[in-house]
């Protein structure tokens, strides 16, 4: 009995996965101050601890969906943060983020905090990847000599926020301005001296909430796809700092149009077989139970409802009957080509007569055999066109069906 097998294969096109932005906020400078002279951290980060927080967005949107993240990592300078230490914690319920407990620079001059987001994507189905990193750096004060006086101490300026992108649609328009807020702040060695300066901010492509005089500018619009608030620190008998806050755009991309839909495909027939039991049971005695049992056949057309079949089921001794009529029939070809004889001619067209009648009989009983008709009634035209019996053939081909 032949058996047929059937089966699926989907192909996705990875590139319809969605582009995610991942940013990782603090609420604490990324630069620490340290003296020497007290062996003092400004600020001091097991009073005032630094917390890591990641925020996802998808590209072109402005809902920040993190909560719905399959999983967040932390790695510190790139050794995975897998539980809790003394000197990190990691949140153990919502939004994993990351506290750092202690003054972690002391043995270092910078640490790099790096977050890995694993995204399932709800439309494909797949796992989408994202990473964003912060790095912490140390700046050391002059540091007190043996003898003489104490050493002068740096002026220092950084920017709580140096770089922002906002995330648009395609069209650079409903910008998601969530985070775009940067201050300006000052040390003179360990010391917060940014009230001693006066500061004037020079804007281009943005739009802020602040004066020109304030020390922080909180970006609310974007008239251009970049821009930048540029703080000018100035003081009697110190010279000019000058830090940039840049911002960019950073677009969703373009739907493309949608294609042709494609010509309805005609729905496929499949058949099998349904035995009545699905076990046969054979005694030491050699007694078969049950005794006898009966498979039907059913058939079902696209996704309609199974049908029972109503045609009749060859048995395998039948099946090789037809065969081995079929093989009669080409090895009486192959003779015909070599010898070209008369009565070969005749021989031939008697059994084709005989064998399309075999199988126009059983076909009109069942639908398996119509390809092996179609296939021998392909061939008689074809050998009929060859040797002039076209007309003949053609004929007791009509009257086998």
């Amino acid at each position: 009995m032949t058996v047929v097998s059937s089966g699926q294969l989907t192909l996705i096109d990875v590139n319809d996965s969605k582009q995610l932005q991942l940013f990782v906020s603090t609420n604490q400078p990324k630069t620490q101050i340290y003296n020497p002279d007290n062996s003092s951290y400004t600020p001091n980060w097991t009073s005032s601890k630094p917390v890591l927080t990641p925020q996802l967005f998808v590209a072109g949107t402005a809902a920040d969906i993190i909560a719905s993240a399959k999983s967040i990592k932390w790695f510190v300078d790139g050794t995975e943060l897998t539980a809790s230490t003394t000197d990190y914690t990691l949140a153990s319920s919502g939004v994993k983020t990351l506290t750092i407990n202690n003054n972690v620079l002391s043995s270092s001059n910078s640490k790099l905090f790096v977050c890995e987001v694993v995204y399932t994507d709800p439309d494909t189905g797949f796992d989408v990847t994202a990473k964003a990193d912060i790095e912490f750096i140390k700046v050391s004060s002059g540091q007190k000599g043996d003898t003489g006086a104490s050493g002068a101490d740096a002026i220092v300026a950084v920017l709580t926020n140096e770089s922002h992108t906002v995330p648009t649609d395609s069209a650079g328009n409903n910008g998601n301005f969530a985070g775009a807020v940067s201050t300006i702040k000052i040390y003179e060695g360990a010391t917060d001296v940014t009230a001693l300066w006066s500061v004037t901010q020079t804007r281009s492509g943005v739009t802020v909430t602040e004066a020109t005089t304030s020390k922080t500018a909180t970006v609310t619009a974007m008239s251009a796809d970049t821009g930048y608030v540029e703080f000018t620190a100035s003081r009697s008998g110190y010279a000019n700092i000058v830090k940039r806050f840049n911002l960019s755009k950073n677009k969703q991309g373009i739907k493309g149009d949608t294609g042709s839909t494609g010509a309805t495909g005609q729905s496929a027939t499949a058949y099998w077989l349904v035995p009545e039991v699905s076990a046969i049971q054979k005694s030491i005695s050699g007694v078969y139970t049950p005794a006898s049992f009966i498979v039907s056949a059913k058939y079902q057309v696209g996704q309609g409802s199974p049908t029972a079949y109503a045609g009749d089921l060859l048995s395998l001794n039948q099946q090789m009957e037809l065969r081995l009529q079929l093989n009669i029939l080409l090895v009486q070809m192959k003779r015909v080509v070599v010898t070209l004889q008369v009565q070969e001619l005749w021989l031939l067209r008697c059994n084709c007569t005989l064998l399309v009648a075999h199988l126009t009989y059983w076909m009109n009983k069942s639908f398996l055999l119509l390809k092996m008709v179609q296939l021998v009634q392909r061939v008689l035209m074809q050998w009929s066109q060859s040797f002039g019996l076209q007309t003949e053939i053609q004929s007791e081909m009509l009257m086998a069906h």
